[in-house]
């Protein structure tokens, strides 16, 4: 419970740099960096030997989580669609995962 507290923060505040970072160097950069990020965390949390460690790990791992997260829908759009078709691509994909 509180691992996933700690990653829910850490993935809070990481969408919002994680998009000016996928603006800067591209979507498969900004998406190889957050799973770094995220086996990286995932990793240090296997290994705690304290709470205080634990909750580091966690928040480094939202951190992560966070960033792939940004990252992965350009990735997945990019062979269905064209530049000119991206955005209504986009839409269909926001209005059938909200019913």
């Amino acid at each position: 419970m509180v691992r996933r507290y700690r990653e829910n923060v850490g993935s809070l505040y990481q969408p919002d740099s994680g998009g000016v970072f996928l603006d800067r160097a591209g979507a498969k950069v900004t998406l190889q960096i957050g799973a770094g990020i995220l086996a990286v965390g995932l990793g240090l949390g296997a290994l705690a030997a304290s709470s205080a460690m634990l909750y580091a790990a966690a928040t480094i791992a939202g951190s992560g989580s966070g960033v792939w997260r940004v990252a992965i829908p350009p990735v997945l759009m990019m062979p269905l669609t064209g530049t000119g078709t991206r955005a209504r691509g986009f839409a269909w994909n926001v209005g059938l995962l909200t019913g």
